[in-house]
């Protein structure tokens, strides 16, 4: 029993989905703390630095997670409500950054903790943006989105 139900996990879409979301993640994860490191490098001081960091991460996050991960195509809707649900993401960022900082915490650290531990907000976010609406088909079920989505 057991063995089936995690063969049927490992072959759902969602599982899927995480694992695409992981790779995706962990690959802009560390270019957007390489280019977090290249700023305070060039003398840039750490909020700064991580703002630059984080709209690099965001850009290329976008296209990577619309495309790769989420596999939805571009809306006009995305363009309004990524950059704000991301505002929301960036100051959490912002909060977490000066604690560990405040906590004596070196600027590198601090940069990469802070990006590692918003990994779960990003994707609780990028799912609530760019998954496509479910529509409600005739007998009252979802269709997974594929029909009706905006």
């Amino acid at each position: 029993m057991v063995v089936r139900d995690l063969r049927k996990l490992f072959r759902s879409a969602r599982f899927a989905e995480v694992v695409r979301y992981l790779i995706a993640g962990t690959a802009i994860t560390l270019a957007a703390h390489a280019v977090y490191l290249l700023a305070l490098s060039g003398g840039i001081e750490p909020h700064p630095a991580w703002a630059v960091s984080f709209v690099f991460g965001t850009v290329i996050g976008y296209l990577i997670h619309r495309g790769f991960v989420f596999r939805v195509k571009a809306r006009r809707r995305h363009w309004v409500s990524f950059p704000l649900a991301y505002g929301l993401r960036f100051s959490i960022g912002q909060g977490l950054l000066a604690l560990l900082l405040a906590l004596d915490m070196s600027a590198g650290w601090a940069g990469f903790v802070t990006n590692v531990a918003m990994a779960p907000i990003g994707f609780l976010l990028l799912k609530t943006v760019l998954r496509e609406r479910a529509a409600v088909n005739g007998d009252g079920a979802l269709d997974g989105g594929k029909k009706g989505a905006s």
